[in-house]
């Protein structure tokens, strides 16, 4: 029996929405940006004057602006999986 490939887990492990899997992955590459971008902005954001609301509310502003490029990005993934998957023989 062939041993299941580190990209196959995608396609085996989901949940009832069929992206549990994807959805972690992308979950801990976000949180690892996020630790990137605060390593490097950290002296200039503690260094300058803000408000938190406004801060809030651009956060908040970004994140729905950008739940189109992930569902965008999502529905480009779903169409290519399983043409990526035989080109990979997975």
């Amino acid at each position: 029996m062939r041993a299941q490939s580190s990209a196959a887990r995608f396609a085996a492990a989901v949940d009832d929405g069929g992206h549990e899997e994807l959805s972690v992955y992308a979950r801990q590459c976000g949180e690892v940006l996020a630790r990137l971008h605060c390593r490097v902005n950290a002296p200039n954001v503690l260094d300058s004057a803000w408000d938190p609301r406004k801060t809030a509310a651009a956060a908040v502003t970004f994140a729905q602006q950008y739940a189109t490029i992930v569902e965008s990005d999502w529905n480009a993934f779903v169409k290519a999986r399983s043409k990526v998957t035989e080109k990979l023989g997975l």
